[in-house]
C-alpha cells in the first residue's frame, strides 16, 4: 500500500476575495432589507394602496413584490404612493452596501407615529387599522434578530441608521 501527499503554494488573489466579499455583504443587506420589508408589509394595510405601493421600489431592487389589493369601495391610490417614495439598494463604496427606503406620503407618516383622528393627516373616513404602526421601530428590531442570531456568525457588525 502506498499514500503519496503533497504541499503547493497558494495563491491568493485579493481582487478575487474582495469581489467576492462584495457579493456577499451585498446578498446579506438584500437579505436584511427583504426582512425589513416583511416586517413592516405584516403592519400596512391595504385599502386604497397608496402605504404599501410606497414599498415598492424597495422590493424590486431586492426581487420581491408587494401583495395590494384594494377595498372594494377604496379608490386606487397606487400612483400616488409609488411617487411619493424611494426605496431600493446602493453601494456607498467598494465593500460597502446600504438599503433605503423614504416615504413623503402624509397619512402614512403621521399613521406610523400616532392614531391619526378622522379628518387630520389626510384621513377622511376614519382608519380601519389605526395606528401607531411603528414600522421603522418594528422592522428594525427584526433585522437586528436576524444579524444577532444568523448573520453574525458569516459578517462583520450590522448599524441601522
Amino acid at each position: 500500500m502506498k499514500f503519496r501527499m503533497g504541499l503547493k503554494r497558494m495563491r491568493f488573489d485579493p481582487r478575487l476575495y474582495l469581489s467576492d466579499l462584495d457579493d456577499r455583504i451585498k446578498e446579506a443587506v438584500a437579505e436584511s432589507a427583504s426582512i425589513w420589508l416583511n416586517s413592516a408589509l405584516e403592519r400596512i394595510p391595504s385599502w386604497s394602496g397608496a402605504s404599501r405601493a410606497t414599498f415598492e421600489n424597495l422590493a424590486s431592487a431586492i426581487g420581491e413584490t408587494v401583495p395590494i389589493s384594494l377595498a372594494q369601495d377604496a379608490p386606487d391610490r397606487i400612483a400616488l404612493g409609488r411617487l411619493n417614495s424611494r426605496g431600493g439598494l446602493e453601494r456607498t463604496r467598494a465593500g460597502a452596501w446600504n438599503f433605503y427606503y423614504e416615504t413623503s406620503l402624509r397619512y402614512l407618516i403621521d399613521n406610523d407615529q400616532r392614531n391619526v383622528p378622522r379628518g387630520e393627516g389626510g384621513v377622511i373616513w376614519g382608519l380601519r387599522e389605526p395606528g401607531p404602526y411603528n414600522i421603522g421601530e418594528r422592522a428594525n428590531a427584526a433585522v437586528l434578530n436576524y444579524y444577532a442570531n444568523t448573520a453574525s456568525t458569516i459578517l462583520p457588525a450590522v448599524t441601522i441608521t
